[in-house]
């Protein structure tokens, strides 16, 4: 009768000490894991095995669309025609800003080093 209190005391310890070890560890890989740099490759792999196409290092915006003002081709596009919520407030805050501080019809230089930021 003693030998079976003993063991399941054992077997209670040897279980908490490893829920014990698997929170610790959760508490800090969790926030490493979040960060979507962290597993950039991995996902780049699941989506190309989900959506059938490789896009290395994708954008990560619901849609977007950069188009060339001086004859309007269209440089990228993502989901241009689906109907999105608009952009927080803030962002339209700094674009009316923005547009206060120049010109929106300028040409703007930039170096390679930039681009690949």
């Amino acid at each position: 009768m003693m030998r079976r209190k003993r063991r399941k005391k054992k077997r209670y310890g040897i279980w908490l000490i490893c829920c014990l070890v698997v929170m610790v560890t959760g508490m800090i890989c969790v926030p490493w894991i979040m960060n979507p740099e962290n597993f950039r490759d991995e996902k780049n792999k699941i989506n190309s095995f989900l959506y059938r196409t490789f896009e290395k290092d994708s954008y990560h915006a619901k849609s977007l669309l950069m188009v060339d003002r001086s004859n309007d081709s269209v440089f990228l596009s993502k989901r241009e025609h689906e109907q999105q919520l608009p952009a927080s407030l803030a962002k339209l805050f700094v674009i009316e800003y923005a547009y206060t501080l120049s010109d929106l019809d300028s040409l703007v230089k930039v170096n390679q080093e930039v681009l690949l930021l």
